[in-house]
């Protein structure tokens, strides 16, 4: 089984400008729930028996201004997917089992976060990083316990302070087809920046 690593393409396609302060005032969460607001998608937290549909825009990253194009599937808050409503109506079966589906409103469009609630286990055997002491300081070879994800369409995993959603081979050949764009599908699972 294959399994690749996603992450946006920043140079071409927009993100959204939503932060998670933002995010906690529109839910009207109060102090206490802008920590689960900052940890949207790195904790297992659902969100969906208090949301409400949340208002934001695309913008080009300070760092790539010459993006223009808006995106059908991207990566916001490394660990949660936005999806436009034809990524939403072509995919939701194949992520229903994964997490759960938030509305939100960009620029007057209706998409949805999809907070991803399914981790891969790493197989430290065969994984290797850079370490400084007891501090891993990178990734040199990131490898899944096969066991644990061959059933899995996509999945996060933070392993030693480093992550990131990863997605089967069926999950990139379905959005190739249906020109859901917006994904690069790495290879090398240890490209985490």
């Amino acid at each position: 089984m294959k399994t690749y690593l996603l992450k946006n393409i920043e140079d071409v396609y927009q993100q959204i400008t939503l932060d998670s302060i933002q995010l906690s005032e529109s839910l009207n969460l109060g102090d206490g729930g802008l920590e689960d607001c900052v940890n949207l998608g790195l904790l297992d937290v659902k969100f969906s028996d208090r949301w409400k549909k949340v208002d934001t825009s695309f913008a080009s990253l300070p760092d790539h201004p010459q993006a223009v194009k808006i995106p059908n599937i991207s990566i916001w808050k490394n660990a949660t997917l936005v999806l436009s409503e034809k990524a939403y109506a072509n995919l939701k079966l194949i992520l229903a089992d994964y997490g759960e589906f938030l509305p939100i409103n960009i620029d007057g469009f209706n998409y949805f976060i999809f907070n991803l609630l399914t981790s891969g286990k790493v197989d430290d055997s065969k994984s290797q990083y850079e370490w400084d002491g007891d501090v891993a300081l990178g990734i040199e070879k990131l490898v899944f316990d096969e066991s644990d994800i061959k059933e899995k369409a996509i999945f996060k995993s933070f392993h030693q302070g480093f992550g990131g959603i990863f997605c089967s081979d069926g999950f990139r050949s379905t959005c190739e087809e249906l020109e859901i764009d917006g994904l690069i599908f790495e290879e090398d699972l240890s490209n985490i920046w």
